[in-house]
């Protein structure tokens, strides 16, 4: 029986550019190890935008873009 051990993070940083529209910045990391070997490293950025649709006191609509 052969196992494999896969650790995964995302850092995120988000910047508000208005009360309603932000800009989100995403980088992955992943490491996996077993009995075959063991490979880590950064995965490929995500930059996401998101608008709020609706925001009203206890609801809240957003749309999000990224790429």
């Amino acid at each position: 029986e052969r196992s494999t051990t896969i650790t995964q993070g995302v850092l995120e940083l988000g910047f508000g550019l208005t009360g309603r529209w932000g800009v989100q910045v995403k980088l992955p990391y992943q490491s996996a190890s077993g009995d075959l070997g063991t490979n880590s490293g950064l995965g490929d950025p995500v930059i996401t935008t998101s608008y709020d649709l609706m925001k009203r006191p206890g609801r809240r609509l957003t749309g999000l873009l990224g790429m």
